[in-house]
């Protein structure tokens, strides 16, 4: 059946149950957020304390539901259900990786936050969204384009800024459980226990969750997934609350096979390829051996947030987190090896990334309220050491591999900082809203000392020329929005601010300098030199939008245009010529600008208290402004439409309730896209219905709550081409078959 014709028919349907629905508001739920109060809603506006306009997206309780088990370990799959973002997991529980793009830009430019604390890595560079049960978490928030200036995010925001808020210990004392079954031996365990308000004005939780799941297609599991959470609440009188949280994940997985794009456009045919199962007599068709190829991640965070009620109007906050990672990733490559004759061949291996990652730090903030508007200043300091290292092996004719020592080793010597100091300014005029922020950002890499593997000893040996001095980055990013309120059911706003990303890709230009060591002598030039050149990546973000709301229904679009400025894209230096091919070098310059506008559209109906129907399309452009030389030739790529960025994703379903049970399909458009920079690989369209079916029971026996549900992914099993890896001026591509048809069972309760 034509994949448009089913979205119309389910669109149909939609509308046939929303007009056939008998009216009425008795049961409903009611969400309040400032002066904006809706029924039932999946998003709600959100605002940062101290600001007066919502220039945010956040995801309720009840979205988070609906989005079922995948949101459950995965956040990224918590925000699919916004407009300008599309989300692809490699499996259908959020166990792999999801790669993400929110408005045309990548999730590692994506900043995320706990309650304000960055939460980031590096190799690769950006948020760890994989390391929660949002079962602890209570809101997930989204701020695309400009962010507030006292959000911390991290890495960076050059494609917005995630803010988790947090599930705080409950009131009385309670336990709650949830068990999951699923296709693929899927099963995933979660148990949460409260202690309620003690005397001592004391609360806590613990949680445990276990998941782990086989990979769908090919060797290889997902999992297991162990993680904990901690959380206690303590009152100190009537001034004083600090609340601490901990949070630990650890997580092995196999990962998933790649295709190329001969074999994506004939997905029907190449859907089921995977990493061979055992390894064989052939070196080069060992490098996919499955379990060559896989991954391990701990995490550790533990924070606080302690805040002090100062006087009537005046709030200190401080903020005190740690927090580490000690991850492994292998995976296939291929190396380059002199060759018998001269020049180079290829040579097929694996090459294991390895971090050790620990950063902590602190946010103080104090907040004013002068009745008419308010002052919010703050400062976030952190020191960290983000040591990274990469080892090589080639595959070989039997059973094992061949360790060729390190492909990037480098000490740090001593400790990054982060400096980051903030304020804000809000308030209101009769209907008129306005705010202002700046936030100064500096970051500081620490010297570190590089190393270089001896090719017959394979033991390291110090190398001056990729030790490195101290560096420095900096940036103002300035932030201003005005608003009308027209009346308490619609305003409107207009917002700016400037995002940031810093630099990342320190390991690609290093090996990319020993690599060409003799080109870069020629030129008189130093690893050191070409990172003295590196700026921060920067982009300015204009929204305008208009919001309506009322008891039954809501709608808010959005227009948005991004300005985006040096980024680092790898070209040709006309001045580095490799002396054996007497060709330029490319290697990684702040030279990139680009441009995206479009927009997007949130929409709510709530035509009786048993129905919502939700309506979420987006329309995104987004291209480089310049073409780029590399590889002696010239990348054309002006005006192009980013690899993995549609035109358009259309999000759409309802939630109908009857009786106890709640029915609520997803439908999910997503336009053509192009996986190379050039356009010249186009990926089909596809459309993906999803079904959930739960059934609900407030005191159940001696539970407080009961419930059952069925969820069925990919209700059609279609088959189609899901995630894309590939960068922003991409020629090389790897693209992933979506999930297939998938059932998921889960019961759980309340005590």
């Amino acid at each position: 059946m034509n994949k448009r014709l089913i979205l119309s028919i389910v669109c149909i349907f939609f509308l046939i149950v929303a007009t056939n629905s008998i009216a009425g508001d008795e049961g409903k739920k009611v969400y309040s957020l400032g002066t904006i109060t809706v029924q039932d809603q999946l998003i709600l506006p959100t605002r940062q304390t101290g600001d007066s306009l919502y220039t945010g997206s956040s995801i309720t309780k009840k979205g988070l539901e609906l989005l079922g088990t995948p949101a459950e370990t995965s956040i990224y799959s918590a925000l699919s259900i916004l407009p300008g973002t599309n989300v692809e997991s490699l499996d259908p529980y959020g166990l792999s990786h999801s790669y993400t793009r929110v408005r045309g830009l990548k999730d590692r430019y994506i900043g995320m936050t706990v309650e304000g604390v960055p939460n980031y890595g590096i190799m690769s560079i950006g948020a760890r969204e994989h390391i929660y049960d949002t079962q602890n978490v209570k809101s997930v928030s989204l701020y695309k384009g400009a962010s507030p200036a006292d959000l911390g995010t991290g890495s960076g925001n050059r494609g917005g800024a995630i803010e988790l808020e947090l599930r705080r210990p409950e009131d009385k004392i309670g336990a709650e459980i949830t068990q999951s079954f699923g296709s693929d031996d899927f099963i995933r365990t979660f148990l949460r226990v409260d202690s309620g308000r003690l005397p001592t004005k004391t609360k806590f939780f613990a949680s445990y969750s276990y998941s782990k799941a086989d990979k769908w297609k090919g060797e290889g599991e997902l999992g297991p997934r162990d993680h904990i959470t901690l959380g206690l609440s303590q009152e100190f009188g009537d001034k004083v609350n600090c609340d601490i949280f901990f949070n630990f994940n650890e997580i092995e997985r196999h990962s998933f096979q790649s295709l190329d794009y001969d074999e994506a456009k004939d997905i029907d045919r190449n859907y089921d390829k995977s990493f061979i199962s055992e390894v064989t007599s052939v070196a080069s068709k060992n490098k996919d051996y499955y379990d060559y190829n896989h991954e391990k991640y701990i995490n550790r965070d533990l924070m606080a947030i302690i805040d002090v009620a100062v006087s009537e109007n005046t709030n200190l906050s401080l903020k005190p987190y740690y927090s580490s990672e000690d991850a492994t990733t292998k995976g296939e490559s291929k190396f380059m090896v002199p060759a018998p004759g001269g020049g180079k061949v290829e040579k097929p291996g694996i090459v294991d990334k390895i971090k050790d990652l620990e950063r902590y730090g602190i946010i103080p903030e104090l907040s004013v309220d002068f009745s008419a508007y308010t002052v919010t200043a703050g400062y976030w300091f952190e020191s960290h050491n983000l040591e990274k290292y990469m080892k090589k092996y080639f595959t070989t004719d039997n059973d094992g591999l061949d360790y060729q020592g390190y492909g990037y080793y480098a000490e740090n010597d001593g400790n990054g900082e982060i400096h980051s100091p903030y304020a804000k300014i809000s308030g209101k005029l009769d209907k008129f809203k306005f705010q202002a922020g700046l936030k100064y950002f500096y970051y500081e890499e620490p010297a570190s000392t590089g190393y270089t593997t001896n090719k017959i000893t394979k033991q390291l040996e110090e190398n001056p020329a990729i030790s490195l001095k101290a560096v420095d980055y900096d940036a103002f990013l300035p932030t201003a929005g005005i608003g009308w309120e027209f009346n308490k059911n619609s305003e409107m706003y207009f917002n700016y601010g400037r995002n940031y990303m810093r630099p990342y890709a320190y390991v690609p230009v290093s090996t990319n300098y020993v690599g060409n060591k003799p080109a870069f002598d020629a030129a008189n030039m130093t690893l050191q030199d070409i990172l003295d050149k590196w700026e921060m990546e920067t982009s300015d973000n204009f929204d305008i939008s208009f919001r309506y709301h009322s008891k039954n229904f809501s709608i808010a679009p959005v227009a948005f245009y991004s300005k985006h400025h040096d980024l680092l894209v790898a070209i040709d230096d006309p001045n580095v010529i490799n002396p054996a091919t007497t060709k330029p070098v490319s290697y990684h310059q702040n030279v990139g600008d680009a441009t995206s506008y479009g927009f997007e559209l949130e929409t709510s109906f709530c035509p009786s208290k048993n129905l919502i129907v939700y309506f979420n399309p987006s329309y995104t452009e987004m291209s480089f402004d310049d073409d780029f030389k590399t590889g002696d030739s010239v990348l054309k790529i002006k005006g192009n439409q980013l690899p993995d960025t549609p035109n358009w994703v259309i999000k759409s379903g309802l939630i109908y309730t009857i009786f106890d049970f709640e029915i609520s399909p997803v439908v999910r458009w997503v336009d053509k896209r192009y996986g190379d920079a050039a356009n010249k690989e186009e990926v089909d369209d596809y459309i993906i219905v999803d079904l959930g079916i739960k059934y609900s029971k407030e005191d159940f026996w001696w539970l407080r709550h009961a419930s059952i549900g069925l969820e069925l992914k990919n209700l059609f099993d279609e088959k189609y081409v899901g995630a894309i890896y590939a960068s922003d001026t991409a020629t090389s591509v790897d693209y992933y078959a979506g999930s297939p048809f998938t059932v998921i069972f889960s019961i759980g309760g309340k005590f």
